[in-house]
């Protein structure tokens, strides 16, 4: 290792966390189900084209009754049923006029869906001619929010804004919690994701090099705000962990759900993961992620639980 960009390094890592809060991340106990950390190896991903019509595909969730993932794009106000295995559309069915669709999910029978403004649609399985119940968010839609899925613990449905908030500043992004049975969303943060916590994971796992190849902008001291934005959400099957997708910076982040603390940090290969919107698990814990067309068609990439 070159010793001076080891000092430049320490420089830059104690710059970064001089003023953190959060303790360094550890890795905690997982379920006996799971023994490897991380157990998902992205060079054994398969991927598979989606058609033209899902090349803004922006949110991706597991539809356990039935066995099929449900897609949405940003234009559209269409529900796309997928086959897991291969990427082909099953079907797909209008529920609302056309919108900047960005995340989705399903409890029991119903589908929600998310816009960028904050607002939530209901909508029934099997009756999308019906109009969705509209329920208005109460978050600002400068957030931009972009991720959504269904917190069975809580039965709440959690949503991330892809934009920072006044209150928790431009090195933050948050996640909030919108109760099901009361309708109402919770009015401080279900978890705040930190540059601070992020660096000091950087720091501890990756050397300087790797930090500067993988996490460029996020490590970057000349930028005054954290370069990664949530695009996709989602909650493990058997750890409970939370993932959350970024395309900025094109990242995976893990959270454990108890502690709120941040346990793994995966980076993407940008030439599979172009623009990563959706982010989805089966039962068993297979992993699904959605890719926005780019250079190539829209992508839907499956990588394999490892056991």
């Amino acid at each position: 290792m070159n010793y001076l960009k080891h000092i430049l390094w320490s420089i830059l890592a104690f710059a970064m966390l001089s003023s953190c809060k959060v303790g360094k991340a550890v890795l905690v106990d997982k379920p006996a189900a799971i023994d490897i950390p991380f157990p998902y190896d992205f060079s054994q991903l398969k991927r598979f084209d989606l058609p033209d019509l899902l090349d803004e595909v922006s949110g991706l969730t597991y539809d356990e009754k039935v066995g099929t993932l449900l897609a949405i794009e940003d234009e559209k106000g269409v529900i796309y049923t997928i086959d897991k295995d291969n990427g082909t559309v099953l079907s797909k069915d209008k529920f609302h006029k056309d919108g900047d669709y960005e995340g989705v999910t399903t409890v029991g029978d119903y589908v929600f869906v998310l816009k960028s403004t904050g607002t939530i649609y209901k909508v029934k399985k099997n009756e999308y001619k019906s109009a969705p119940v509209k329920i208005k968010g109460e978050l600002r839609k400068e957030f931009n929010l972009e991720g959504l899925t269904y917190d069975p613990y809580t039965n709440a449905l959690l949503v991330s804004c892809k934009e920072p908030s006044e209150k928790e500043g431009k090195n933050s992004r948050c996640l909030f919690s919108f109760d099901i049975d009361s309708n109402e969303m919770s009015k401080t943060p279900f978890l705040v994701i930190q540059r601070e916590e992020i660096m000091d994971y950087i720091v501890s796992h990756f050397s300087e090099e790797d930090a500067e190849k993988k996490f460029k902008k996020i490590v970057n001291p000349d930028l005054d705000y954290l370069h990664l934005g949530p695009s996709g959400l989602a909650i493990h099957p058997i750890t409970n962990d939370i993932f959350v997708l970024s395309s900025k910076s094109k990242c995976l982040l893990v959270y454990d759900r108890e502690t709120k603390k941040l346990v793994h940090l995966e980076k993407l290969d940008k030439n599979i993961f172009e623009q990563p919107e959706g982010i989805s698990f089966d039962t068993l814990g297979n992993l699904y992620i959605s890719s926005e067309s780019k250079k190539r068609p829209a992508q839907l990439i499956v990588i394999a639980l490892q056991k």
